[in-house]
């Protein structure tokens, strides 16, 4: 999910809801300690939780090595992760060996909610509604289009221009979500008419019948599918989209600490 510099302190909000405790600490700050900017932005951060006496740790990582072992050590309490200075350019879900069914709470008044928790169905409601977030507060780019358009836990906090440069971008990688949900679901339907099939063998013993199947399956496999030809030239052309957008090299655009000041 990617967030305007006009939602940050609705976000900021959210995190104090779902941080704010008189005893155990539930918020860690992983902060990037080779980068001043970084530096900079958890002091500010630092400042504001204090000031809203919200509890937090703060740690430093050395790269995303040590990012990953101290992610993994962190207790199961814990409902806020907040990253600066690092995490915009990796898939954090994978990375970070993230199983989201671990962290999913059907109870409406615990978990924190998601983006898309604000449909009309109940049930969609309570399925997507988690126990932990993640927060990227990261001016490397560019992001990574898994954190950006394929996560319900992590969101990113961004200057404004990546919700509108990247709309090609979000197209493109909608499409082949949706295009790999639907090979899977035909594998499936395959595999099922292939079973029965099978079984239909085994229990006639009429060869004429099991040569008639033979047939049939030869005849399936040898003639052509134009919607399957059309689907990879669909999926060519927007892995090219994809693949241009990682292409055009590393930047390193907003302050992290000037995103830290918006909330304030």
């Amino acid at each position: 999910m990617i967030l305007t510099p006009q939602e940050f302190s609705k976000a900021f909000d959210e995190i104090k809801q779902t941080s704010l405790t008189h005893s155990t600490c539930k918020m860690i700050i992983f902060v990037s300690s080779l980068n001043v900017d970084a530096i900079c932005a958890s002091k500010i951060l630092s400042s504001l939780l204090k000031k809203n006496l919200i509890v937090f740790q703060l740690l430093p990582v050395v790269g995303y090595n040590d990012l990953k072992a101290k992610y993994q050590k962190i207790d199961d309490s814990i409902s806020t992760i907040i990253l600066i200075g690092c995490g915009s350019m990796v898939d954090l879900e994978s990375f970070l060996e993230i199983d989201i069914n671990d962290h999913v709470d059907t109870d409406p008044y615990n978990a924190p909610v998601t983006p898309d928790s604000s449909s009309n169905d109940q049930q969609q409601q309570q399925a997507l509604r988690l126990t932990r977030k993640i927060y990227v507060i990261d001016g490397h780019r560019p992001w990574n289009l898994d954190n950006l358009f394929g996560s319900h836990m992590v969101t990113c906090f961004d200057d404004g221009s990546s919700a509108v440069e990247l709309k090609g971008e979000e197209q493109a990688y909608s499409a082949l979500v949706a295009i790999d949900s639907d090979a899977e679901d035909e594998d499936d339907d395959d595999d099922e008419e292939e079973e029965e099939q099978e079984e239909l063998a085994d229990t006639d013993a009429d060869e004429d019948f099991e040569e008639s199947i033979k047939t049939s399956r030869k005849r399936r496999l040898s003639s052509p599918n134009p919607g399957k030809k059309q689907r990879k030239s669909i999926i060519k052309q927007h892995e090219k989209t994809i693949e241009e957008y990682y292409n055009q090299g590393t930047s390193l655009t907003i302050s992290a600490a000037l995103q830290i000041c918006y909330p304030c």
